[in-house]
């Protein structure tokens, strides 16, 4: 990948994103964390990804590199995401950025670590797996938010899934992207006058 110019950070922690302020700490976070860094330094050099530790210009690069490498050892991708919202990394690229590694996301890991996954899923607890019991718990935790917080990404339509565009690259409104997908589904399902529809799933009813 092409190198540019490094980002600043941004943190967003504080009064946004106060459960983010306590970074994984601790002799275990560490040591973990020293296992995350050579795990992610051999992905990243494979696919060819230019790393940085002190600021210089790179296509990821890392303001905060302990709490980055504790975050990401603690909770995997969740915790990759959530080191870019407190300004641990940035990268000038982002979406080039993040596509190539998920180009090989299930090869992200090396076999030795693959085999350690089974050992972090019985770490995780009984409660955190994804069982018939727990998943009106989990559906709950998923989705029982604020219409205001689900506002704040999705378009006027709050619908959940991508809007059909008429060409790419587009500057057309979202919204108007999001009734061009509906109308395609309904004409695809031959929905008309008479015909009883079961709508799930497809976000607040503008269907």
């Amino acid at each position: 990948m092409k190198t540019i110019e490094a980002p600043t950070a941004q943190p967003l922690v504080g009064e946004r994103w106060p459960m983010l302020q306590e970074a994984p700490s601790g002799l275990v976070a560490r040591g973990t964390a020293a296992a995350a860094a050579a795990v992610f330094r051999a992905a990243t050099k494979r696919l060819g990804i230019r790393v940085s530790e002190d600021g210089s210009p790179a296509d990821i690069v890392l303001h905060r590199p302990e709490e980055f490498y504790a975050r990401l050892s603690r909770h995997g991708l969740i915790g990759f995401g959530e080191a870019y919202l407190t300004g641990a990394w940035d990268a000038p690229e982002l979406g080039e950025t993040l596509t190539v590694l998920c180009r090989d996301l299930d090869g992200l890991l090396p076999g030795w670590a693959q085999r350690l996954r089974g050992v972090y899923e019985r770490r995780r607890g009984a409660k955190d797996l994804n069982t018939p019991e727990n998943a009106r718990e989990h559906i709950g935790h998923h989705y029982d938010l604020s219409n205001d917080f689900f506002a704040l990404f999705l378009d006027p339509t709050m619908s959940y899934s991508a809007g059909l565009f008429s060409s790419l690259p587009s500057t057309e409104d979202l919204a108007l992207a999001q009734h061009r997908k509906i109308d395609r589904i309904l004409d695809e399902a031959r929905v008309g006058a008479g015909t009883r529809l079961l709508e799930i799933g497809t976000g607040w009813g503008e269907l």
